[in-house]
């Protein structure tokens, strides 16, 4: 996992995004009280350490400040059905911040589109059904006890051998995986090097993978990357995630949204997330 970093502008805009929740909640709590809202901006920034060189952890551990309402999770949830309908192009940068704050108040950790200076993807797209991933030297089908038919991967991931012969926690982390395209992650990289250090902060990484359609999200740990030469598909998930997720009903046929999931102290389980 990632490790802890010094204060960024990750830190910065995830506590302005608090400040932001806090402060409506205390508008209607206090009939606009404009100085109650600036009282408690002053003290949280006080609190901060938006002025401290140290290394924080404190992003991952805050809290939601409301949970949503259910006129706030109906409208989030007519916004992810729509979002997931349009192309893969980038959105609006007002209509991620919704998306990011509203899913952290309904699931209760940080989601994100860039997270340590490294832009998701993909945040609108089409996740095909992956085979089982070969993860350790001696991993076979006969190991892969859900959906064998599945058929498993005849090479090892490209971040390698991740779990050596520990096939019980190699199986666990590929049970809920998700595989990243590789020509897109890379394609700000001019170096050999660069590519390996970019695969290496891949590696174990988490990402979001939300069907709208069927209001059902999957935390999914990044274990490979792919090629997809026909342009169709932006994410390939595992055959757990592929079912459980419901991303290939009929209604749906793999339409999917994607968010980093911020998780610094390897606190947020891969699974599957219902959302209403």
């Amino acid at each position: 996992m990632c490790p802890t970093t010094t204060t960024s502008q990750l830190d910065q805009k995830f506590l302005e995004k608090k400040l932001i929740q806090a402060e409506n909640s205390i508008r209607s709590t206090t009939g606009k009280n404009a100085g109650a809202v600036l009282a408690f901006r002053s003290t949280l920034l006080q609190d901060s350490d938006l002025n401290s060189d140290q290394p924080t952890t404190q992003a991952n551990q805050l809290q939601p400040a409301v949970p949503l309402s259910s006129e706030e999770r109906h409208s989030l949830l007519e916004k992810l059905s729509a979002v997931s309908q349009l192309p893969t192009i980038a959105l609006q940068k007002d209509e991620e911040l919704y998306l990011e704050q509203q899913l952290g108040e309904l699931l209760g950790f940080e989601v994100t589109s860039e997270l340590e200076s490294h832009r998701i993807p993909f945040v609108t797209g089409i996740a095909r059904a992956n085979s089982h991933i070969k993860m350790t030297p001696t991993d076979t089908l006969s190991q892969h006890q859900v959906l064998p038919e599945s058929n498993i991967t005849d090479r090892r991931s490209h971040f390698g051998w991740q779990f050596n012969r520990d096939h019980q926690s190699a199986q666990a982390a590929e049970k809920y995986s998700v595989a990243v395209p590789l020509l897109i992650a890379t394609a700000n990289v001019t170096t050999a090097s660069s590519v390996s250090e970019l695969l290496q902060w891949y590696r174990q990484q988490k990402i979001l993978i939300i069907n709208a359609r069927d209001q059902v999200a999957a935390v999914c740990t990044v274990v490979d990357t792919f090629i997809d030469s026909s342009g169709k598909y932006q994410y390939g998930t595992s055959p757990e995630v592929s079912r459980e997720c419901l991303l290939w009903s009929l209604g749906n046929r793999g339409r999917i949204v994607a968010f980093f999931v911020n998780d610094r102290s390897n606190s947020i389980d891969p699974g599957i997330y219902s959302l209403v």
